[in-house]
């Protein structure tokens, strides 16, 4: 792997991959947290609107640009970040390039696409909203980020967007769709020095402000409570969580681990709740965290019978005492270890998989080769694995958000 930075702020990380692919992303350092309060949901809704037209394309030309060499071109966005990325065979890699640049530096945003691209926004945040599991993370986003509206949905309101104008969106690219938020990740066989070179010609005569307004909060103090809603339907979604923060690189491979005898799997130790009592279909559980001087929190999600919400909540708490007190066995531990390693070789499987692996993990701070993962997981030893679930589970207190069925 390989990483410069130009000198008009843009990074430019490739990573060599023996593959006939080449998978080219933008990562906007630049997601909802960045938004301003009266414009709640307009990072998403610029992700659909470059897509409209740039200088030299239209939307129809983006898409069939990219599509006639079979290519495959997408976008999201997150709390943290907004990305578009293309996955194309090589010896088209250059015309991808330049389709995806395009999107992020000559975007147009026409006139006469606006207000039906922003209907078709509204809709896709109104088929979110109908979704229970969307609405039980929404409301666990209130409770943990009262004060914090940007970090309660990525696509905000049908409301909200509905009132986003034409300005708004530009005025937000022009202040954060800068190269120094941007880097720009390639995954293949490519030479770095053909992405520089391109990305300096490209850049050269463009005029950028130095830097973004700094609007995103830091060092959050999470509101740990529970709360509850009702939904029309015959199923409910509770989240049980408790708080999780995570100080280094060995302490996330270890949450993986617990994570993984917790919740993943049929011999997974929150699986009861479906082999003993037939309660759940299936749960999963996850820890989210903004960095390593930061708060975070662990959870467990499952979607059930609101009747046996409160022998649930039992079950987490008693598993969730017992592995704090009696710890886990070196069976237990070792079939752990080896799921993550198939999961961490798994992640480096192929070029679009490596791009995604090394853009997750740099976001998280940790390791973004499979050699320096490998290597960190085999330094854990079952003895720092019992004094990780000591430390971090110790008098856990846990609380629950509940979207409850009204049938």
């Amino acid at each position: 792997m390989s990483e410069i930075k130009l000198k008009n702020g843009l990074t430019i990380v490739t990573t060599p991959f023996d593959s006939e692919f080449v998978t080219i992303a933008f990562y906007v350092n630049k997601g909802a947290r960045d938004e301003k309060d009266d414009e709640l949901g307009i990072a998403h809704l610029v992700e659909h609107m470059v897509f409209k037209g740039t200088i030299n394309r239209d939307r129809k030309q983006i898409w069939a640009d990219i599509q006639k060499n079979g290519g495959i071109l997408n976008a999201c966005t997150t709390e943290d970040y907004t990305m578009f990325f293309v996955h194309c065979l090589k010896e088209y890699m250059d015309e991808a390039l330049d389709v995806i640049y395009e999107l992020v530096f000559l975007n147009t945003i026409p006139e006469e696409e606006f207000e039906l691209e922003k209907s078709v926004v509204v809709e896709e945040v109104k088929m979110y909203e109908n979704q229970i599991e969307q609405q039980a993370l929404v409301l666990l986003n209130k409770t943990l980020y009262p004060n914090n509206k940007n970090r309660w949905d990525v696509g905000s309101t049908p409301e909200n967007v509905s009132k986003i104008t034409r300005k708004q969106v530009i005025d937000f690219i022009n202040r954060n769709y800068i190269p120094q938020n941007i880097t720009l990740y390639v995954t293949g066989d490519v030479e770095q020095k053909h992405f520089v070179d391109k990305m300096e010609d490209y850049l050269r005569d463009f005029e950028f402000i130095k830097s973004s307004p700094e609007i995103r909060a830091k060092n959050v103090k999470l509101n740990f409570d529970d709360a509850k809603k009702s939904k029309d339907g015959s199923q409910s979604a509770m989240i049980a969580y408790y708080p999780m923060s995570l100080k280094n690189n060995k302490e996330v491979i270890m949450d993986e681990i617990s994570n993984y005898i917790l919740g993943d799997g049929f011999n997974s130790r929150f699986m009861t709740i479906r082999e003993d009592f037939g309660y759940v279909y299936s749960l999963e559980c996850d820890t989210d965290f903004d960095g390593f001087d930061e708060e975070g929190y662990s959870l467990v999600f499952t979607q059930l019978n609101n009747q046996n919400i409160p022998k649930t909540k039992e079950v987490i708490e008693g598993i969730l005492e017992e592995y704090c007190n009696d710890g886990v066995s070196d069976e237990e531990f070792d079939c752990a270890v080896n799921n993550i390693k198939f999961k961490i070789r798994k992640s480096f499987e192929t070029v679009n998989k490596t791009n995604e692996t090394i853009i997750g993990n740099r976001r998280k701070g940790i390791p973004e080769t499979e050699k320096e993962l490998m290597e960190l997981l085999n330094s854990i030893t079952k003895a720092d694995f019992d004094k990780f679930i000591k430390d971090k589970f110790k008098d856990v207190k846990v609380n629950y958000i509940v979207v409850e069925q009204t049938r």
